[in-house]
């Protein structure tokens, strides 16, 4: 404690411009800290929003590649399925099988036909002869029983295929009768090749597992799928974490740390397609972000350090010029004094004013009546125009669009406000056409509605002809202003705020519609009354133009029987009817 209260104290007898520098030092500092960090955080957020949206496409593309893939394999079975006469020259069934496998060479590793007697027949004939093939057994049982569809199995090590996946299908003559069971191993090394160049990287790999949550296909030379040594295979934990993910997006650990996992079912095999991305790729891509910081970091220290000195150069010198002169007065009579405490130039030019105050003492006070006079009065004026509150929320609003990046919204609200102020602050005429009041209606509304959300609907009907006539500016924004506080807001539901124009017996008559709340007889009977409670009504608008001053302002520059005739009914809404003369 006592070593910051030295600190304090020697700071607070250095000059001004030091003062300023290290202040803005500081606030430069966490500035510049809580943007860097806000930043490098959407940034990263976003790029994984990207990479998700583009890896969810290209999963779903490759879920319809595994449907070409498997369609292939099921109308070659398909096709098999259709010789009712193969056992009829047994000879002739290797050859058939082998063009058949030579013409499907990238989706079909190996052909098997098993006849009802046991006899089996391969596409690779010699090599079957030579190795056999332990799971043909199984295979045909699971034609048999299940004769109907195409049957698929889990994963398995062939003896001439590898590692594969079979397809089978039983075959039956015209009669009805079982001859045989067609078996297509599939060529999984090649879907790997094909699937690698595009779902493998540097910072990504694959893996696709079947229904029952075995391996079907995977990235050997990935790093970030842990394998063990011997025999090689994926580790079963890993697998049955990947397995226990929900489809979409999701974390987990992997060898290397963590990894975004994007999982995609789809396809007809009932295969789950799953992508695995090193998160640490994000903090890369968003390490240019980091050394772009530093650098404004470096430069705005610079411009810092020059401006410190500009200031001493062109501001604190001629201040102390000015002291110097201003202690010539030192010797004048003293009526009052301002307490000075600081040791800065500020604190030498206050000590020197309490010198001058003692010969324009009585020239201040008049001033300052004059001054505060004119204070209040522009204040009442700017109040008049303006709501606080209004601004304030509008601006939030702005600042709330600005966080979540909703950019097109935040344009469109300020530029509304912009139009709605510069039509309100206008003063070069006092009449307006029809189709500019309706534009500033709808920038309030649009304001409104970006404020609130989906609360209301704004309907506006108004011939073309008539938007031109003129009336009395901002006639229109009050009566929707109190549709929506009054009248919409209260209800708590969703309502709708109508505009409707019309031309009867040379007088233009506008309607303004809401199914609001409505009024009782009293509040309607005292609602365009002029009283004190008006004043204070109008000045908790976005202006000071009420309905009272609507009203009134159309009997001051038309008379009877021109103004607001308000129908209400309470629980029902309320329909206000502005009668206006007919100006072109």
């Amino acid at each position: 404690m006592k070593g910051m209260r030295q600190l304090a104290e020697w700071i607070s007898r250095r000059g001004l411009a030091f003062k300023w520098y290290i202040s803005l030092i500081v606030l430069t500092s966490l500035l510049l800290g809580t943007l860097a960090w806000n930043n490098l955080h959407d940034s990263k957020r976003a790029l994984e929003r990207q990479y998700i949206s583009s890896t969810m496409a290209l999963n779903d593309k490759i879920n319809g590649m595994l449907d070409i893939y498997a369609d292939n394999i099921k109308n070659t079975l398909h096709q098999l399925s259709l010789q009712r006469d193969i056992t009829v020259s047994p000879d002739k069934i290797p050859q058939l099988l082998e063009a058949i496998g030579e013409f499907n060479h990238g989706y079909i590793h190996t052909l098997y036909l098993i006849d009802s007697d046991g006899a089996v027949y391969s596409s690779r004939q010699l090599l079957y002869e030579l190795v056999g093939n332990s799971h043909l057994p199984e295979l045909y049982k699971l034609a048999v029983d299940n004769p109907h569809a195409i049957q698929w199995t889990e994963p398995y090590e062939s003896s001439l295929s590898g590692r594969t996946i079979a397809f089978v299908q039983a075959i039956f003559d015209d009669s009805r009768q079982l001859t045989g069971v067609a078996v297509v191993e599939a060529d999984l090394d090649n879907l790997t090749n094909r699937l690698l160049p595009l779902l493998s990287g540097n910072d990504r790999t694959f893996t696709i597992l079947s229904s029952n949550q075995s391996v079907v296909n995977a990235d050997p030379g990935s790093s970030l799928i842990p394998y063990t040594a011997y025999p090689e295979s994926m580790e079963d934990n890993f697998r049955l974490q990947m397995a226990a993910l929900p489809e979409g997006a999701s974390t987990m650990n992997g060898p290397k740390g963590s990894l975004l996992v994007v999982k995609l079912k789809g396809n007809h095999l009932g295969w789950s397609l799953i992508t695995l991305i090193d998160e640490r790729y994000f903090k890369q891509a968003t390490g240019v972000l980091v050394d772009n910081v530093q650098r404004a970091a470096m430069i705005w220290l610079l411009i810092l350090t020059l401006s410190m000195l500009l200031v001493i150069r062109y501001f604190l010198s001629p201040i102390r010029l000015l002291i110097n002169k201003m202690n010539r007065v030192r010797d004048l009579e003293i009526h009052s004094a301002i307490l000075v405490r600081r040791k800065d130039e500020i604190g030498q030019l206050a000590q020197s004013y309490n010198e001058m105050m003692t010969r324009i003492h009585q020239l201040v006070k008049t001033v300052k009546k004059v001054e505060l006079d004119k204070k209040e009065f522009e204040l009442k004026a700017l109040q008049s125009q303006i709501a606080p509150h209004f601004l304030y929320n509008t601006l939030a609003c702005i600042s709330s669009l600005s966080k979540q990046q909703r950019f097109a919204e935040v344009d469109e609200t300020i530029r509304s406000l912009t139009r709605l102020l510069s039509f309100s602050f206008d003063k070069i005429s006092e009449l307006v056409t029809l189709e500019e009041e309706l534009q500033a209606a709808r920038a309030y509304v649009y304001i409104q509605t970006i404020r609130y959300g989906n609360r209301f609907d704004f309907v506006v009907e108004v011939p073309e002809e008539l938007r031109m006539l003129r009336l009395p500016k901002l006639s229109i924004q009050p009566l929707i202003e109190n549709a929506i506080f009054h009248g919409i807001m209260p209800a708590k539901r969703k309502g709708t705020i109508l505009i409707r124009a019309s031309l009867r017996a040379e007088r233009l008559h506008l309607l303004v519609c809401d199914d609001g709340v409505g009024m009782d007889k009293e509040l309607r009977r005292r609602l365009l009354v002029n009283d004190d409670r008006s004043g204070q009504a109008a000045g908790k608008r976005f202006n000071s133009i009420g309905l009272r001053n609507v009203h009134h302002r159309f009997l001051i520059q038309a008379g009877e029987p021109y103004g607001l005739r308000v129908v209400s009914k309470k629980g029902k809404g309320t329909m206000i009817r502005i009668i206006a003369p007919y100006l072109t």
